[in-house]
């Protein structure tokens, strides 16, 4: 089996073609500073400041509108910069904000090379009131570490709706849809969190041609870094059809990632909820998602021991499911090759068909 290579364009080595198929608390806080206490002099004199905190003050929060100009300071909503390409040179610093006004909408990439700390991330957002701002064509991708991305739409983008490729990197509260995936993490992108976005409709296939095995895509989240969280989002829509598979799709998609959790979302009308591929995946933990799904042939979980050539994928364990699934011709679960609980451990979950 084989896929087309996929775009690139972070500096980072290339990740190599993948299997088709329907397949980060930030660093909740660092380790507190350690400031001990210092000796007071006679008179009363206010404590020094921790560097880190006095940092954090001196951050500066930059404002995006399209009727802005990219030769303004970008400080304040009246001096705005106005293109996406302004900020991606911009040389953000910890703690920097930068803030896409509501109700505008950019087409190209929103690049993020440089990084935050655990106590002053780079924060990516929105401003005013109204609809997200949304982004279409390259989007965005996040190279720095230590980043927040929110409150964005990302629709109809190339490829990915936001693409992860730096650590400790979190996702949240961003409506995506229209995408191949709608939220990636790629190879090497260590400790994300993907927290209570919204994936919706993510449905085309690359290429979605005719070809040998190799149609990919139509997912709402797909990790490959390890020790990811993915937790509160809402997936619906994922799958489209396919010249290759008949149709292909997954909500959460999961490969080469070692220590993934996915709990607590909910998941509706995808063509599978999640599928698992790789040998080099370990570990991952599926609890509290509720899934229902009326599409034919839709499935809850797939996965691949030793003796199936995308395999095996050992240590995977789901407990406390909710599942129902009605489509005609559906499954919960499968696994190819050997299957014993070293590769799928499930307790306390409930798995219907309809």
């Amino acid at each position: 089996m084989s896929r087309p290579p996929r775009p690139f364009t972070a500096a980072r080595t290339p990740r190599t073609p993948r299997v088709p198929g329907t397949l980060g608390t930030l660093l909740a806080t660092a380790a507190l500073l350690a400031t001990g206490l210092l000796a007071a002099p006679a008179q009363a004199v206010p404590a020094p400041t921790p560097d880190s905190v006095r940092f954090a003050a001196r951050g500066t929060t930059y404002y995006v509108d399209p009727a802005g100009s990219d030769a303004a300071s970008g400080t304040s909503t009246r001096t705005a910069w106005a293109s996406l390409a302004r900020v991606s040179a911009a040389r953000l610093r910890p703690g920097d904000r930068v803030l896409l006004r509501r109700g505008a909408a950019w087409t190209g990439a929103l690049r993020i090379a440089v990084s935050g700390t655990a106590l002053t991330p780079i924060r990516i957002g929105a401003y005013g009131v109204g609809a997200a701002p949304r982004l279409s064509g390259a989007c965005v991708e996040i190279a720095g570490d230590q980043v927040v991305v929110e409150d964005l739409a990302v629709i109809s983008c190339d490829w990915w709706g936001v693409h992860v490729l730096g650590d400790h990197v979190t996702v949240r509260g961003v409506l995506a849809s229209g995408n191949v995936a709608g939220i990636s993490v790629d190879r090497g992108a260590d400790d994300a969190r993907v927290l209570s976005n919204r994936l919706i409709d993510n449905n085309r296939l690359a290429p979605g041609t005719d070809g040998p095995d190799d149609d990919y895509g139509a997912n709402g989240i797909e990790v490959l870094g390890s020790r990811a969280e993915i937790a509160g989002n809402t997936i619906s829509g994922s799958w489209a059809p396919s010249p290759d598979y008949g149709r292909d799709g997954s909500a959460v998609e999961i490969y080469e990632a070692v220590g993934t959790r996915v709990h607590d979302n909910v998941a509706t009308d995808n063509l599978t909820f999640t599928e698992l591929g790789s040998a080099l995946t370990a570990g991952t933990r599926y609890e509290r998602n509720v899934v229902r799904s009326s599409i034919p042939g839709s499935s809850f979980l797939i996965t691949r021991g030793p003796g199936d050539a995308w395999g095996p994928v050992f240590g995977t364990v789901a407990v406390g499911n909710d599942v129902l699934l009605t489509g005609a011709g559906s499954f919960l679960t499968w696994c190819g090759g050997e299957c014993g609980a070293d590769v799928l451990s499930m307790a306390d979950n409930r798995l219907s068909l309809g």
